[in-house]
C-alpha cells in the first residue's frame, strides 16, 4: 500500500485488477486490502466487510466466510474500523464492484442512514442500517435486526401481543427490536439506557396507538 504524503491521504479499496482508488478526506484513513499484501483479488471474487468502531471483536468475518465457504460462494470478508469522520468517505470507496455490500455495527447504525441512495421498508420502520448492499453503484439499506429479533420467537410460537417488554439500551439494535415489538402489538416497551435523552428520543420514535414506549 502506497505510503502517504499529507495528512489529506488517500483510502484505499481493492478491486478486481488489484488497482487502488484515492479518495479526498481531510484525514488518513487506514484501511488495508482484505488479502495478504502484495496479492492480487482473484476474478469473479466478491468483497464484503462489517464496518464499526471499534470491530477487532466482531465474529462478523469468520461468520460470513464459513457461510461463504458452505454455500461455495466466493467471497472475502474483513472487518474495517472506520471512525465516525471517516464514515462517508468508507462507503463511497466500496460502493462499486467488487464489493456487494457491507454489514453496519456500532457506532454507525444510524449515522449511515443519510449516507445511504434509498433505504428500505425494514429501515425505515427501524429507525436504523445494519445492511448495505451495493447495486449499480447505489447503496442500499436494510435491517435485519427485527426479523433477526422475531424470527425465533415465532419459531417457538411466543406472541408477543399484550405484553410488556423491558429493552436494555438505545442504539441501533434497540431501535430494531422496539420496532419489532410495535409492531408485533405488544402492550407496552420500558427502555432503561444509561442516559435519559437518548431512551427519550427511542420512545418518541416508536411511540405508537396501538403500543406504547416508555
Amino acid at each position: 500500500m502506497p505510503t502517504p504524503e499529507r495528512r489529506n491521504a488517500f483510502l484505499v479499496s481493492p478491486f478486481s485488477k488489484g488497482g487502488f482508488r484515492r479518495i479526498n478526506s481531510n484525514k488518513e484513513i487506514p484501511i488495508s486490502p482484505p488479502f495478504p499484501k502484495g496479492e492480487k483479488l482473484k476474478e469473479g471474487v466478491r468483497l464484503a466487510a462489517v464496518l464499526g468502531h471499534p470491530v477487532a471483536h466482531s465474529l462478523s468475518p469468520a461468520i460470513f466466510r464459513a457461510f461463504a465457504e458452505r454455500a461455495g460462494v466466493p467471497l472475502t470478508y474483513t472487518a474495517i474500523d472506520v471512525r465516525p469522520e471517516n464514515l462517508e468517505a468508507t462507503l463511497d470507496a466500496i460502493s462499486e464492484p467488487p464489493w456487494v455490500g457491507v454489514n453496519i455495527t456500532l457506532p454507525h447504525k444510524e449515522a449511515v442512514m443519510r449516507l445511504c441512495h434509498r433505504l428500505d421498508a425494514s429501515a425505515r420502520l427501524a429507525g436504523a442500517v445494519n445492511v448495505i448492499a451495493v447495486r449499480n453503484g447505489r447503496r442500499i439499506g436494510y435491517n435485519t435486526d427485527m426479523e433477526g429479533f422475531l424470527a425465533p420467537l415465532r419459531k417457538r410460537r411466543i406472541s408477543l401481543r399484550g405484553a410488556s417488554a423491558l429493552v436494555l439500551g438505545a442504539g441501533g439494535a434497540a431501535r430494531a427490536v422496539c420496532a419489532a415489538l410495535v409492531k408485533e402489538g405488544v402492550s407496552v416497551v420500558y427502555i432503561v439506557n444509561r442516559t435519559l435523552e437518548r431512551a427519550k428520543q427511542l420512545a418518541v420514535l416508536h411511540n405508537h396507538k396501538d403500543g406504547g414506549v416508555r
